[in-house]
């Protein structure tokens, strides 16, 4: 190879990389095709194809990227830790477990990979050992935001509630505009009966991404437990806007129309939500009683 070529790749890697942070990934994926045509065996190359292809959702494709960068480099951690990824998401969580391992192997001191296994561990309910992994990622970098907020998260299902907040505090103090560590403490509140508080956290998620639609469709339910059906109402109508098919906001809106003594409208909210979920079981639960208080009483639903 001569020097041309290599002064080739390294501008076209360059490059990409510069497109893969724009979000530009197609552009990105020419300029890794373009070095694998002058070098198929640039173990760099796959990598940084995998990851765009991730980006872009091809998640197969990717997945024959990274084994590609690890046949190459057996020692390259950041194909395992990737890899792991892709497969957690997939909901192969042993297999993604295995792979974070060798990622650890490889370099135990990246905080990323040890943060990636506890949340694996907290999708198998194993909390104990997943606070272990945010702890030691927090060891290495007591900055890392996304740690605390996932530290935070298993906390919460351990139901220690009161120090999955202080969790959630660590990494918004960190990080302001982390999204899901405000919603996750908006859940925390919610679920602590704050709903107040729950509301004031979910206005900060809605400020930050005004298409979050669970923060929408959880206003909606805590403004109806607040027995104020109205609000709920503009609230779940607002996620539907943005997410036709969310059946729990069709639900939600429907309890609320029932609240409200609008029958008919309950009825045709609950029909969409079986319409996109036919086994719902609560929206025909819902059905099933309207139709028997009507059937007891002198007037249809209205």
């Amino acid at each position: 190879m001569g020097l041309f070529d290599g002064h080739k790749k390294k501008s076209l890697l360059k490059k990409g990389v510069n497109f893969e942070k724009q979000g530009k990934y197609r552009d990105a994926l020419k300029c890794y095709d373009k070095i694998l045509e002058i070098d198929f065996k640039n173990s760099n190359a796959w990598y940084h194809k995998g990851l765009s292809l991730y980006n872009l959702g091809e998640y197969q494709r990717a997945l024959d990227c990274y084994d590609k960068a690890i046949e190459l480099n057996s020692e390259f951690t950041l194909s395992w830790n990737n890899k792991g990824i892709i497969l957690s998401e997939l909901g192969e969580y042993h297999e993604a477990l295995e792979y974070y391992d060798k990622a650890i192997e490889l370099n135990p001191e990246f905080p990323s990979t040890w943060n990636n296994k506890g949340n694996v561990l907290n999708e198998l309910e194993r909390y104990k050992e997943a606070v272990d992994c945010f702890n030691k990622a927090l060891k290495l970098n007591p900055n890392h935001a996304s740690a605390w907020n996932n530290k935070g998260n298993v906390l919460e299902g351990m139901g220690e509630y009161e120090d999955a907040i202080k969790c959630k505090d660590k990494a918004l103090s960190i990080d302001p505009d982390l999204v899901v560590a405000w919603y996750g403490k908006a859940k925390i509140l919610e679920k602590c009966e704050k709903y107040d508080e729950a509301l004031e956290y979910l206005d900060k998620v809605l400020k930050l991404d005004p298409k979050h639609n669970a923060a929408w469709n959880n206003k909606g339910i805590i403004y109806s437990r607040l027995e104020d059906y109205e609000k709920a109402i503009k609230c779940f109508t607002n996620d539907l806007k943005k997410n036709p098919n969310s059946f729990r906001s069709w639900y939600g809106k429907g309890l609320a129309f029932e609240n409200l003594g609008k029958l008919q409208e309950a009825l045709d909210c609950f029909d969409k939500a079986l319409k996109i979920n036919p086994d719902f079981e609560p929206a025909k639960e819902e059905k099933e009683e309207i139709y028997s208080k009507s059937e007891a009483s002198p007037s249809s639903p209205k």
